[in-house]
Formats: C-alpha cells, structure tokens, sequence
C-alpha cells in the first residue's frame, strides 16, 4: 500500500511539475558542439570562439597536452578571443571554452596547437643605407616571404630561411608582410611601415596577405 501511495505521489508531483515548470521534468541535455579555434606565433597562442545564441558568458580553461587537468584562466563577456602569452616554445597546448547561461553549461568546445603551423612575427625593420632596409621576423625555421605594399598592391620583395631580408624601397612600401611559405596554410604578419626601429604592433593575418 505505501509503494503505491509513494508511486502515486511521484507521479501526480512531475505532473505538477510539468504544467507549472515547462521543461523541469526533461532530461539534462548534453551541452552543444561550440567551434574554438588557435593560431600562434613563437611567443603566443591567439584562441577564438563563436558566439553562442543564449550565452550570457563563456570560461576558457588551458592544459599542456600532455596533461590530464584543465585550468581556469578567465571568463568573458561579449569577448571572443583571447591572447596567451604564457606559453612556452617546444609545448603543446589545449584550450577549452564553455559557453554559460546563467549556471547551465550549454555549449563547449576545444582546440589545440599540436601540429599548430607557427605564424611569423616582424619583430624589427632597420634602415642599412640609403633605400635599403632589413626586416627581421620571429619562426625563422622555414622559408617565408617578404612583401611590400604600395598604391598598386602588394608584391613580393624575396624569401628567406633565416628569418631576415634586405630588401629596396624604390616602391614607396607602406607597409610590409612575412608569410610562411609553407603549402598547406598561409599565414602572415603585416605591419606599417615607414622607417627604422622595433616594431611595436603587428598585425597577424592567418588566410594570407591582408588589405
């Protein structure tokens, strides 16, 4: 009799559950699939992530890949990328995101820099005499090229194995671009240019040379 009564009970409560709480008696739902993505340069892992319909804020976690445990690192609101410059060069590491609304996780998505391709990075531009001028750049482990960019478009300057190239400005460059010359991706870093001295902002552009 009391199993019954107890049954009884159960039932009438996710009923009245059902019609005053819409949903409070489904099952808890995996969250969804949320596209994160990584580039990186030698000193540097840059990750993104896609906006997600519902999100009010998404928590982003990092381990080395050789690790079993995720670490926080911070939580953002309306941001979706972020910039890890604590990395270390010969190490592969795994990002996580998730997707919050409210307390609920309701998407999730990781990434990783194995087999990451290295961006290039300009670090330096001096001016040797005259129009001459060298550019140096970060991931000097490949062969890259060097571009110039002036009213009519950009054109190729050289390449270079070791991560520097002299090069004229006869062409009244603006700016200038280091791409990897690797076949399977192209990935460049772009940067103004005008004169001698550390190159303090650089543009990294991953589908190529960049407007």
């Amino acid at each position: 009799m009391k199993l019954r009564l107890r049954a009884a009970l159960a039932a009438a409560i996710l009923i009245l559950c059902a019609i005053l709480l819409p949903g409070c008696a489904e099952e808890e739902r995996d969250p969804e699939s949320l596209s994160v993505s990584a580039s990186a340069t030698e000193k540097t892992v840059s990750v993104r992530w896609d906006a997600f319909e519902g999100a009010d804020r998404f928590r982003l976690y990092k381990k080395a890949a050789d690790k079993d445990d995720f670490r926080f690192v911070c939580d953002f609101t309306d941001v979706y990328s972020f910039t890890d410059e604590y990395v270390e060069k010969g190490i592969d590491y795994v990002y996580k995101v998730k997707a919050y609304e409210g307390a609920k996780v309701i998407a999730e998505g990781l990434c990783s820099t194995t087999g990451l391709l290295v961006s290039p990075e300009i670090t330096f531009i001096r001016q040797i005499e005259g129009e001459t001028y060298e550019v140096e750049w970060d991931g000097n482990e490949r062969k890259c090229a060097v571009y110039g960019k002036n009213a009519s478009g950009w054109s190729e300057l050289g390449q270079s194995e070791n991560g520097r190239l002299r090069f004229e400005n006869t062409e009244n460059y603006t700016a200038l671009s280091v791409m990897s010359n690797d076949k399977d991706a192209i990935r460049s870093a772009a940067v103004a240019f005008g004169g001698s001295g550390n190159v303090i902002a650089v543009t990294t552009l991953v589908r190529g040379i960049g407007g």
